[in-house]
């Protein structure tokens, strides 16, 4: 006799970041600076400005760039954490236990990177997204909290630590949802 899988679902609400790298090709690197140099603008200025970045036959800043990894969610006090089993909520997954356990024996699985910027001279646009930032589901039959594994991120892009990734049962999950506004951009230039 087989049991039934219960479908399950985790639900991001909060703010994220998601990280872009200008690539723009060889001859716009070096047209690109010699116009702002000549115009006094910085890349905040030039990338936003949609006249401005058609100068290059760029539509949209998002043409010359990539986006790195996904959408990560920063784990401050706006941040919920949503485990639903069969449609309704089972568990509100506390953020700061993730940050810090404070029992003996962790609830959770967690793993955390420090990271470093990478040295290379490149430009990165930040964004900061704000809504539902992804929703998880997988099925089981017999669902124990302790086989969920949260992967927190530490660098310089924020000062409280980001939920890059989730687990179940050593397998990726993967969003099949965000509903999310852009609610800011920054320029960070490491050139």
């Amino acid at each position: 006799m087989s049991q039934t899988k219960i479908p399950y679902v985790i639900n991001l609400f909060g703010t994220a970041l998601q990280v872009w790298e200008l690539s723009p090709d060889p001859i716009i690197q070096q047209e690109i600076p010699r116009y702002m140099d000549a115009k006094g603008l910085g890349w905040h200025e030039l990338l936003f400005d949609l006249e401005l970045i058609r100068k290059f036959k760029v539509k949209h800043w998002t043409e010359i760039a990539h986006k790195m990894g996904r959408s990560e969610l920063i784990l401050n006090a706006e941040a919920r954490i949503e485990l639903r089993k069969n449609g309704r909520m089972a568990e509100r997954i506390q953020v700061a236990e993730l940050i810090e356990p404070t029992q003996l024996f962790a609830k959770y699985h967690v793993e955390t990177k420090l990271l470093q910027m990478p040295k290379s001279e490149s430009i990165f646009v930040i964004e900061q997204l704000k809504g539902q930032v992804a929703k998880f589901t997988f099925d089981s039959e017999n669902f124990q909290i302790d086989q969920l594994q949260f992967l927190l991120i530490k660098d310089d892009l924020s000062t409280t630590p980001r939920l890059a990734n989730i687990k179940w049962k050593q397998e990726h999950l993967h969003s099949i949802k965000e509903d999310v506004l852009l609610v800011g951009q920054q320029v960070v230039n490491k050139r």
